[in-house]
C-alpha cells in the first residue's frame, strides 16, 4: 500500500521463436539467490510471449521457481541448478477475474514450461487496483449524497482520500466470489496527519473487477477533532552524546545474498509476498558445518481489529497475503534505522505489470556488542573474576502496510541461539468519535472498544500476530518434537528428609497438528539419530515470549481464514507446496480449501521426518494515549531457537572480547 507503482511497462508481445536468449548479467551464486532485474524481465516476457498481454493483465508475483530441497542441500559452489520463475497472472476480466501460475525455464532460451488456471483465486491487491477502488465511491450518486450530508460537498472531494480495505470473507450472498475492497475516506485537506480527519461510519464495498459500488453503508457521522495529529512539526529535543554501536569493520563477509562469519553461514533474500526469507542456516562447530534450519520465513499475519461495528467489522487484515510484505519493503535509513557503518543491500520486486524496481537499503546487516555474555567469580578457590562481552550478527528488514510501519530482527549469537523478534511502529488506525473527552461517553459504549487519544479520534483496540515458518533441519532431516515438561513425583530415599522431586517428563508429538504447550513445558526438536560426546540426544529449544491467539469467538467469520491464530503453535511434516500458513490465496477466501486448518487434517507423521514448526509471535494491542499522533517502535514479538545438547560443552568458552 506504500508504493504507487503504477507506470506501465514497455514490453511487446512477440511470437517466442523471435526471442532472443537473453544474457544475465548477474549469474547466481547460490541456487536460491533472487530473480535478478534481468531474469524478472525475461520471464514477463515470457508471460507475454505466451498471450498475456493487454492493460488488463497484471503479475502481482514474479520470484524464484526454488529447485527441490534435496537439490539444494546437495549444491556444491560452482555448480548450476536450473533456473525457474514462478510468475503469478491476474487478468481483470468479468465475472471476478482469472488467476495463472506460470513455471518460466530461464536457461537458454526462457519459456513457458507450465501453464495453470487457479480457479476461484484472488491474488494480493494491486497498486493500481487500491488507486482505482479510491476513485469508485467518489462517483457514485449515494456515495456522493452520504459525503454531502456531512457537509462534503463536490468542491471538497479533491481533499478527500478515500482508503481502499481488504475486504475479508463474510458469507454475505451478494459479495460471494467477487474480488471486492472495502473503502471508506479520510478528510486530508490542509492536515499533515490524515488519520486525524476521518469521515466515520460510511463505506463502500467496491467490486474491483466491475468498478462499481455494490453495497454502502451509512449510519450517520461524527464531529472532527480539532486535532490535526501533526507529528512532524513537533519540535525536538536537544541532540544527545553519539552512541557507538559498532566499531568499524566486521567479522562477517558477504558474498551475492550468502554470508559467512566464524560461526554462522546462511543465505538471504527478499520475496515479493514474504519480505525477509533466510535458508541454509548453518552454525560452524570448530569447522564442522552442522545445519540448524533449511528455510525461515514470515508464513502469514493477522490483524483483526476488536471493535465490531459496522465501519470496523471488516477491518481483519491479512497483510502479507493480502497485500505483499516483500512488494512493500522500505528502504532502512543509515544511522537511524540502523548503524552507519552496516551493511545494506537492495531488493529487486516487481510492479503490478512486471517491471522490475529496486528498492535501496531494503536489508541492513549489523554486528551489536552483547554485555554480560559471559561472566564468574570462583569464590571458593579465589580465582580471578571472568568477564567476556559477546557479538551479535543481526539481520534487519522493514516493511509499511498502510498506517503500519513494521520491523523485523534475525539475530545469530556465537552460543548457536537464533533470536527473531518483531516491532511495530507508524499511526494507529483511527476512529471517528462522538466524544471530545472520555467523561462524556455516558453509556461506556462509544469507547468500549479502543480507547479515546484526542479530541473525537478513537484508536480501537487491535492483535497483531505473526506466523513464521521454520523449516528447522536439527544436524540433518530427521527430526521429532517433543515437550519436555518438569513434573513433581513423590520420593523416599535413604539419608533424605525430602518427599518428593521433580523429573523430566516427554510429550513426543507423534502426528501433525496444533501443539497446545503444558504448562512449564519445554519445546524441544531433536534429531534420535545424532549425540553429543556423553551421549545426549542433540537437539533445540524454541523458546517463544508474546506468542497469542485469536481474541474471537469461535464462530466468527475471520476466524475460519486466519485459524493458524488458533493456537500458538504447529507443526507438520515437510511438504514444498504448503508454506503459507492461511494458504496461498489468502485474499476473499473462506479457509475451506487451503490453509494449516486444512492440510493437518490428513494426520500425518511427525516422528523422525523433515519437520516444519509454524510458531506464532504478537501481542493485543490495547490502545493508549501515547500512541498518537505516532507510536514509539516497539518490539512486541519474540521467540529463541537455543542449543539444547546441541554441542559437547559451551560453545562459547573459546569467546574472545568483542571490541
Amino acid at each position: 500500500m506504500s508504493r504507487s507503482q503504477l507506470g506501465r511497462s514497455c514490453f511487446l508481445a512477440v511470437c517466442s521463436c523471435f526471442l532472443a536468449a537473453p544474457s544475465f548479467a548477474d549469474t547466481p551464486l547460490n541456487p536460491l539467490d533472487p530473480l535478478s532485474a534481468a531474469e524478472i524481465t525475461a520471464a514477463v516476457e515470457a508471460a507475454h510471449a505466451k498471450g498475456y498481454v493487454g492493460d488488463n493483465t497484471y503479475f502481482p508475483v514474479v520470484r524464484l521457481d526454488e529447485p527441490k530441497k534435496h537439490q539444494v542441500m546437495n549444491w556444491q559452489p560452482g555448480e548450476t541448478l536450473p533456473r525457474r520463475a514462478f510468475v503469478q497472472v491476474f487478468q481483470d476480466v468479468p465475472p471476478n477475474g482469472a488467476t495463472h501460475e506460470l513455471i518460466v525455464k530461464l536457461d537458454g532460451q526462457p519459456k513457458v514450461i507450465s501453464d495453470q488456471l487457479i480457479p476461484d483465486a484472488q491474488p494480493p491487491v494491486l497498486n493500481t487496483e487500491i488507486f482505482l477502488a479510491s476513485q469508485i465511491p467518489l462517483q457514485d450518486p449515494a456515495f456522493q449524497q452520504a459525503l454531502i450530508s456531512r457537509g462534503y460537498g463536490p468542491e471538497t472531494w479533491p481533499g478527500l482520500f478515500c482508503l481502499p480495505l481488504s475486504a475479508g470473507n463474510y458469507h454475505v450472498p451478494i459479495e460471494e466470489g467477487r474480488r471486492l475492497m472495502r473503502v471508506t475516506c479520510l478528510d486530508v485537506a490542509s492536515v499533515p496527519n490524515p488519520w486525524s480527519r476521518p469521515i466515520e461510519n460510511l463505506t463502500a464495498v467496491v467490486d474491483l473487477i466491475s468498478k462499481s459500488v455494490i453495497e454502502m453503508y451509512d449510519f450517520g457521522g461524527t464531529p472532527l477533532s480539532s486535532d490535526n495529529g501533526d507529528y512532524l512539526g513537533i519540535p525536538q529535543a536537544p541532540a544527545a552524546h553519539a552512541i557507538q554501536v559498532q566499531s568499524s569493520g566486521n567479522d562477517y563477509t558477504v558474498t551475492g545474498n550468502n554470508l559467512v562469519s566464524p560461526r554462522w553461514q546462511f543465505h538471504f533474500k527478499v520475496e515479493p509476498r514474504d519480505g525477509l526469507m533466510l535458508s541454509q542456516v548453518k552454525y560452524n562447530d570448530h569447522g564442522n558445518l552442522r545445519s540448524v534450519m533449511y528455510r525461515a520465513n514470515l508464513s502469514e499475519t493477522f490483524v483483526p481489529y476488536s471493535d465490531p461495528t459496522s465501519n470496523f467489522y471488516y477491518r481483519t487484515y491479512m497483510d502479507e497475503g493480502e497485500y505483499g510484505f516483500g512488494k512493500d519493503s522500505e528502504s532502512l535509513i543509515p544511522g537511524k534505522d540502523c548503524p552507519e557503518n552496516a551493511t545494506f543491500y537492495p531488493a529487486t520486486i516487481t510492479d503490478d505489470y512486471g517491471s522490475p524496481i529496486e528498492i535501496p537499503n531494503a536489508v541492513c546487516i549489523f554486528e551489536e556488542k552483547t554485555y554480560l555474555e559471559y561472566h564468574h567469580s570462583d569464590i571458593f578457590l579465589n580465582y580471578q573474576e571472568m568477564a567476556r562481552t559477546g557479538r551479535n550478527i543481526v539481520v534487519r528488514y522493514a516493511t509499511i502496510v498502510g498506517n503500519y510501519d513494521y520491523f523485523f530482527d534475525w539475530s545469530f549469537h556465537d552460543d548457536g541461539t537464533i533470536a527473531f523478534r518483531v516491532g511495530a511502529g507508524g499511526t494507529v488506525e483511527t476512529k471517528g468519535q462522538p466524544e471530545a473527552k472520555v467523561q462524556q461517553d455516558i453509556s461506556g459504549e462509544d469507547l468500549r472498544w479502543g480507547s479515546l487519544v484526542a479530541d473525537h479520534i478513537g484508536a480501537p483496540n487491535h492483535q497483531h500476530i505473526f506466523n513464521v515458518r521454520l523449516d528447522v533441519d536439527v544436524d540433518g532431516t530427521k527430526n521429532t518434537l517433543a515437550q519436555l515438561t518438569p513434573t513433581v513425583v513423590p520420593a523416599n530415599y535413604p539419608g533424605s528428609h525430602r518427599t518428593s522431586g521433580w523429573t523430566v517428563v516427554p510429550t513426543v508429538a507423534q502426528r501433525e497438528g496444533p501443539i497446545d504447550p503444558l504448562e512449564h513445558t519445554q519445546i524441544t526438536v531433536f534429531n534420535a539419530q545424532k549425540h553429543n560426546k556423553v551421549g545426549n540426544t542433540v537437539g533445540y529449544v524454541l523458546e517463544s515470549e508474546n506468542d497469542t491467539t485469536i481474541l474471537m469467538s469461535p464462530d466468527d467469520p475471520p476466524v475460519a481464514r486466519a485459524a493458524f491464530g488458533t493456537h500458538e503453535l504447529w507443526v507438520t511434516p515437510y511438504d514444498p507446496t504448503e508454506v503459507y500458513a492461511a494458504g496461498v490465496y489468502p485474499y476473499m477466501a473462506d479457509g475451506t480449501t487451503d490453509g494449516i486448518q486444512v492440510w493437518t487434517q490428513q494426520h500425518r507423521n511427525v516422528q523422525n521426518t523433515d519437520l516444519v514448526l509454524w510458531a506464532n509471535v504478537g501481542f493485543s494491542h490495547i490502545t493508549h494515549s501515547e500512541n498518537w499522533p505516532q507510536m514509539t517502535t516497539e518490539w512486541f514479538g519474540q521467540f529463541q531457537l537455543t542449543p539444547f545438547n546441541f554441542f559437547d560443552s559451551n560453545p562459547e568458552a573459546d569467546l574472545n572480547d568483542a571490541q
